[in-house]
């Protein structure tokens, strides 16, 4: 979704390994912002609740745009919970808070594709 990002947006950004954050391209998170602005009231509420879910502005304007579905983004956004269920076992509270997620983020979806509609 990075090289997506990228092509779309003309925002390549860096990444890494670890916990430290990578200073990004100036122009590159310019592009971000205005990508951001360009959503009017309606769709930035939608695209707020989209990026707080997947903890990704680039997934959350994936899904803004149409280009990933809100299961996809799910999937994507939350692979480490789903070493964690591999590894561990699933918990029922984790497993309520995803399914909450998971619904907030198909009624984002399901609200970007009204307004298109």
């Amino acid at each position: 979704w990075l090289d997506w990002a990228a092509e779309v947006f003309a925002a390549r950004l860096e990444v890494t390994q670890g916990v430290m954050a990578l200073r990004q391209n100036s122009q590159a998170l310019e592009r971000l912002k205005q990508a951001v602005r360009d959503h009017d009231s309606f769709r930035l509420s939608a695209l707020q609740q989209a990026v707080t879910i997947t903890g990704s502005l680039v997934l959350g304007l994936a899904v803004s745009r149409g280009a990933l579905g809100a299961a996809e983004a799910m999937d994507v956004s939350h692979v480490d919970d789903a070493y964690q269920i591999e590894r561990w076992g699933d918990d029922a509270r984790a497993r309520a808070k995803r399914d909450r997620s998971s619904r907030d983020l198909h009624a984002a979806d399901q609200f970007f594709r009204t307004l298109e509609g």
